[in-house]
């Protein structure tokens, strides 16, 4: 009986050590997975500061720019040229388009239309002329 009370006690103490030893990994891991996350949060506050302090100064310049009343006209102006698309009377604006991809070449159709019908290029090509060619 006393043997019998000994192991039951030698495996409660085990069973004691082992979720002892669970408990400060998982503590362990949380705590490393909370640092790497405070460090994320650094770098984007940093990141952050960083942005501030750029618009802060742009902002300052707009500010310098707009004391006189001359600088408020220009400032007015840039931004009905820019973003309502006027123009002074008398004045002509030219809108110039981006430039575009270039269209496919013509030789390029043969081999797209040879893969989309699954065959050569010559049976692509007999295809797209039936009715085409005289007899």
């Amino acid at each position: 009986m006393r043997e019998l009370k000994l192991v039951e006690k030698y495996k409660g103490s085990l069973l004691l050590r082992f979720a002892v030893i669970v408990l400060a990994v998982f503590v362990v891991v949380s705590l490393i997975a909370q640092q790497r996350q405070i460090a994320e949060k650094r770098e984007d506050l940093q990141t952050l500061q960083a942005q501030l302090a750029t618009q802060n100064v742009k902002n300052e310049e707009l500010q310098e720019s707009l004391k006189d009343e001359e600088g408020l006209r220009d400032y007015a102006e840039k931004k009905a040229r820019e973003e309502l698309n006027y123009a002074k009377p008398g004045e002509r604006v030219f809108d110039v388009p981006e430039a575009q991809p270039a269209p496919p070449s013509p030789a390029a159709a043969p081999k797209a239309a040879a893969s989309a019908v699954g065959g050569s290029w010559w049976r692509a090509l007999a295809e797209g002329c039936k009715g085409r060619l005289p007899p």
